[in-house]
């Protein structure tokens, strides 16, 4: 029996177990160090690209029922409160068969896992890994848990997040630990709300830019919105206590308008943040890692542990940063990305004979992360230049006019197929051939 152990059980590694289920002879054995998943308030996107490998798993009926379609993004200029550019859903759905959906990232896990459960796999919450034995060789790798667990596998997958101890493992392939991964100047600030009763519509998007930061709302199922702020701060390391979050809100999140009249009068964000269930503040940070395989070892995206500052609780899981890479979250693909990894990483896998052949496993698994890099990278800068665009670009007043000008004059059909090498569909083929 040929057996894939899979330490952390985000999206990517929950993806990948599902994927290998289902279309290898591979055993996935999914481990994962938190006792369980909590919801810590974030909320997320899925395009096309992120959303045809699940339907290809046959999880798009109830991806329907925990989300929100999301029927046009709207872009409006803060300082004269002006709509710049609307782009419709239509074109999603005409171009690619799949819509743009939102949902709390939970709900999505809670699927994840549930599904895994009714196919016969077994997520083994509370296991922290604490090591891996590999010899190079045609032996299997030995997986060490804390407690003294140990667990061979012909391949050990990293899904462990930015602070991922199977990344260390790499890291001697690698030129130099942290190699292009870094904070970069911006911190996010969100939250999810309760029911906005008072709200006429609830199935836009909207985000509003031009002055110095970026702020909106997605919408969410039972009239909820997940709403988030993104500016510049300095990252002092983590957030030590609950006056970092709050100090932020009242400086930053006060008197910002916003485009949609909840009630009589004009709304502005602290109305919507004040309506909030759940407020996190999160570092963003962005970049590749040098190397992403190294012997049995590969790694893939998702997980995101860095130290966050929650209204609820301090939190070292669910959120902020990658295993494999790291992605600002100004054009939604981290989870997308995580996805993709998944089927990449499942069709070289897929192509080996078991059990597998040491040199031919190194060879797939280079080809894996060589396969996977270019796209990655060229999804991180053009988040980085969304991200430039909406929070440091709008700050020069003649700079932002002329963006402002630019985009009134692009249509949002035509920006939406200007985005088509992002939101296509990736590597069904290679389902089609599994």
């Amino acid at each position: 029996m040929t057996r894939a152990v899979i330490v952390g059980a985000g999206i990517a590694g929950s993806t990948l177990a599902l994927l290998l289920k289902r279309f290898t002879n591979i055993t996935p054995l999914l481990y994962e160090g938190a006792p369980s998943f909590k919801h810590i308030g974030a909320g997320l996107s899925l395009a096309p690209n992120g959303l045809a490998p699940l339907d290809q798993l046959g999880l798009l009926p109830k991806l329907k029922g925990i989300s929100q379609p999301v029927n046009g993004i709207n872009i409006y200029s803060g300082p004269d409160r002006r709509l710049v550019t609307h782009l419709s859903n239509n074109w999603y759905q005409d171009l690619y068969g799949y819509p743009l959906i939102s949902f709390e990232r939970a709900s999505l896990q809670d699927l994840l896992v549930s599904e895994l459960r009714r196919n016969g796999v077994e997520v083994n919450f509370g296991h922290r890994c604490v090591g891996v034995i590999d010899r190079h060789d045609n032996e299997p790798a030995v997986v060490q848990f804390e407690g003294g667990l140990e667990v061979e596998g012909d391949v050990v997958v990293g899904a462990d997040g930015g602070g991922s101890l199977l990344r260390s493992l790499t890291i001697p392939k690698s030129s130099g630990e942290g190699v292009g991964v870094e904070y970069t100047g911006w911190t996010t600030v969100y939250g999810i709300t309760k029911p906005l009763d008072q709200a006429p519509t609830m199935d836009q998007t909207r985000i509003v830019g031009g002055i110095g930061k970026s702020y909106g709302a997605w919408p969410l199922l039972e009239k909820r919105q997940f709403w988030f702020i993104s500016l510049k701060e300095p990252f002092p390391g983590k957030w030590p206590s609950e006056a970092s979050l709050q100090e932020t809100l009242d400086k930053e999140c006060q008197g910002l308008w916003f485009p949609e009249h909840y009630g009589d009068t004009d709304t502005f964000m602290g109305d919507i943040i004040e309506k909030s269930v759940r407020t996190v503040k999160v570092p963003l940070m962005s970049g590749y890692w040098d190397a992403t395989n190294y012997g049995r070892v590969v790694l893939i995206g998702d997980g995101k542990r860095i130290h966050i500052f929650s209204t609820n609780r301090l939190a070292d899981q669910g959120l902020g940063g990658e295993a494999a890479h790291s992605i600002v979250p100004f054009q939604g693909q981290g989870a997308c990305q995580a996805i993709e990894d998944a089927v990449s990483l499942t069709s070289v896998l897929h192509s080996l004979s078991s059990p597998f052949r040491v040199g031919e496993l190194l060879s797939a698994l280079d080809h894996h992360s060589a396969t996977r890099r270019p796209r990655v990278e060229r999804v991180i800068k053009g988040s980085i230049f969304a991200g430039k665009i909406s929070v440091d670009f709008s700050k020069n007043v003649i700079a932002r006019k002329l963006l402002a000008l630019a985009m009134s004059r692009i249509s949002g059909e035509r920006l939406g197929k200007s985005l088509e090498w992002l939101h296509a569909p990736q590597n069904l083929q290679l389902i089609k051939e599994m």
